[in-house]
């Protein structure tokens, strides 16, 4: 005759199955998908194995539970000992040296030329005189009164273009381009009306060269004086090109005054003190 434990075995209403002596038995507990347990009308006390979850699981407190304890804190982490320091690393050996070039890079563009270094020289009232033809006045001295101030002076007449002139020999480094003219003047007592326009032309001579020859063409300046007996210096003429000009040559500066651009306004002399000539140097 079969033992009871060979066959399944049903039993209602009991509190609780249990096996003794079953060596060999076991007991199944219902095996049910997480959704097929939900669906009980469970009851505290079920027991069933959640084929979902891989648990077994009670009912209880209104909740399925697992029979298993709650997972432990995560233990501490223990660093282990270093460990030793590898061999250290070898150098390879230096590669050979390669071959020298040969080949010349192309040339960079040129820079831009820069300004030509230039030289001054003063001519003074006193060392010019006046043109023959329409000339202004002889150089005068005049002495200023209160310190006793002395200055030579060629006065300029408010009515007509007058002239004066100047022998120069260029230094021995003029390169022959063209030069400016700056005017230092001064004027007597006037009250309004303070205009001066001053000019400048050359013409330079080599050796044989006829000295009967035109000017070059000359370059004015306008200027403004004021107060009595004081100082006025102009702004540099345009470039004033000297007729004939070779470098290091003698040049015949001629100076003048020109009361019939409209830039004129004084209607006294004016008065000049010296003109300062720029020139280019090679």
């Amino acid at each position: 005759m079969a033992s009871i434990f060979e066959q399944p075995l049903v039993i209602d209403n009991a509190r609780y199955v249990s096996i003794r002596n079953g060596r060999g038995s076991y007991l199944r507990l219902p095996s049910l998908t997480t959704t097929e347990r939900n669906a009980l009308n469970a009851k505290n006390g079920m027991m069933v194995f959640d084929e979902t979850l891989g648990i077994v699981e009670v009912y209880y407190g209104g909740a399925w539970k697992q029979t298993m304890g709650e997972t432990g804190p995560t233990g501490p982490v223990v660093t282990g000992p270093t460990g030793p320091t590898g061999p250290p690393y070898v150098t390879g050996p230096t590669g050979p040296t390669g071959a020298d070039s040969t080949v010349t890079g192309p040339t960079g563009a040129t820079g831009e030329t820069g300004d030509s270094p230039s030289g001054q020289i003063f001519l003074s009232a006193v060392g010019m005189w006046p043109s023959t033809t329409n000339g202004c006045s002889t150089n005068t001295q005049v002495e200023l009164g209160t310190n006793d101030v002395d200055i030579y002076v060629l006065d300029f007449d408010a009515a007509s273009e007058e002239y004066a002139q100047a022998t120069l020999a260029m230094p021995s480094d003029w390169d022959a381009s063209t030069v400016t003219a700056v005017f230092y003047w001064t004027h007597a007592a006037t009250t309004t009306n303070f205009g001066v326009v001053w000019g400048c032309q050359g013409r330079s001579y080599a050796n044989s060269d006829a000295l009967d020859q035109a000017f070059g063409t000359a370059q004015e300046i306008a200027d403004t004086g004021g107060t009595t007996n004081d100082l006025f210096i102009s702004s540099a003429t345009s470039a004033i090109t000297i007729a004939g000009a070779t470098a290091s040559e003698l040049v015949q500066f001629r100076v003048y005054r020109d009361p019939t651009d409209g830039s004129d306004t004084m209607a006294i002399d004016a008065r000049l003190i010296g003109a300062m000539i720029t020139f280019g140097r090679a």
